[in-house]
């Protein structure tokens, strides 16, 4: 009877309870191509239950987010690519730019040097030096200017300085260029080796060169320099041809080359006695007798020191010269500016 009574109630109360709703989760929708589809080898896709699937979605968005980004990948650098090109072909134009117009600057240099030694100067080429001493050519300082006689024709003087200072240049590049490539060095590297050094040069038969004319005694030495150099260069091609074959397996230096250099020097010095010669012509002054400016030299120095030697006071020969017109024009033309103002004050005074 209890046990009648316990089924009765609990069938009551059941009847008369709500239920309560429990949450079922939502399946999250497969593709039914995915979920029937093979795999290459030809088995089942294992995505049957709700399970797999986030693992599937989850896969998937990994894959398929790199294939998307690719293209623009692929984009950025070629876009990249593009950007390298032009600037390398920026940097090729400037490249080119640049040495075109190194080359213009050389090609103008050349052509310059060329004006320089090929234009023809007037007849009026003074070209004149001060007092020889007989064994130091070197040592050698300019007149007092007190004692000279001023410049009494400015154009003449222009000349003299221009073609002085174009023949310095001439000969020093030259020079300079012969020593780099024979010795190795530089002209003041040189200079400091061998500065100890003097070729003792003499004239044992030059007469003593006076003028009325301080200016014109200048002119006439300056003249008989230029031939002394003239002979000791060609002292040295003479010396060269004879012992071309010492020269070459002793020093390894092409004689020829050195022929060719002394060559070159010697139509220098050649032109500059022209001009000499066109200058004492045009001043109305004898050319003193070349036969007695015989030269006398030491010769018991080595060739390259003597090659050196003589080159190196050749330069300082015009070197002087150029200075020694200069100091003649500035002086003259102060000396008339002088003139002018003491004019103007007496005429102011009256």
């Amino acid at each position: 009877l209890n046990l009648f009574l316990f089924i009765l109630c609990c069938a009551i109360f059941l009847q008369t309870t709500e239920a309560i709703p429990v949450a079922v989760p939502v399946p999250i929708p497969i593709p039914v191509a995915v979920l029937h589809g093979t795999s290459n080898s030809g088995h089942h896709i294992i995505l049957q239950t709700p399970v797999y699937w986030p693992r599937y979605y989850q896969t998937t968005l990994q894959v398929t987010q790199p294939q998307q980004q690719q293209p623009q990948q692929q984009q950025q650098q070629q876009h990249q690519q593009l950007q390298q090109q032009q600037q390398k072909q920026q940097q090729q134009q400037q490249q080119q730019q640049q040495q075109h117009q190194q080359l213009q600057q050389q090609q103008q240099k050349q052509q310059q040097q060329q004006q320089q030694q090929q234009q023809p100067l007037t007849q009026h080429h003074i070209i004149f030096h001060h007092h020889l001493q007989y064994h130091h050519l070197h040592q050698r300082a300019v007149n007092n200017p007190d004692k000279m006689n001023y410049c009494t024709d400015e154009m003449i003087f222009k000349n003299i300085r221009k073609q002085m200072g174009s023949s310095l240049q001439y000969i020093r590049n030259l020079f300079d260029e012969y020593l780099r490539s024979r010795e190795g060095k530089t002209y003041e590297e040189m200079l400091e080796l061998w500065r100890l050094h003097d070729l003792e040069i003499r004239y044992p038969q030059r007469k003593v060169i006076k003028t009325d004319n301080e200016l014109h005694t200048e002119v006439l030495k300056f003249y008989l320099n230029l031939h002394t150099f003239e002979q000791l260069i060609a002292d040295v091609i003479a010396d060269v041809n004879v012992n071309k074959t010492n020269i070459e397996h002793g020093e390894e230096y092409s004689a020829k080359k050195i022929i060719q250099f002394f060559d070159k020097l010697k139509k220098e010095v050649r032109f500059n006695i022209q001009e000499a010669e066109t200058v004492l012509q045009d001043l109305t002054i004898e050319k003193p007798n070349l036969e007695e400016n015989i030269v006398d030299y030491n010769k018991t120095v080595n060739r390259n020191t003597r090659d050196f030697l003589i080159v190196h006071k050749l330069i300082e020969e015009i070197k002087h010269v150029y200075e020694l017109v200069e100091l003649y024009c500035n002086n003259n033309n102060n000396n008339n500016n002088n003139n002018n103002n003491n004019s103007h004050n007496s005429n102011t005074d009256e």
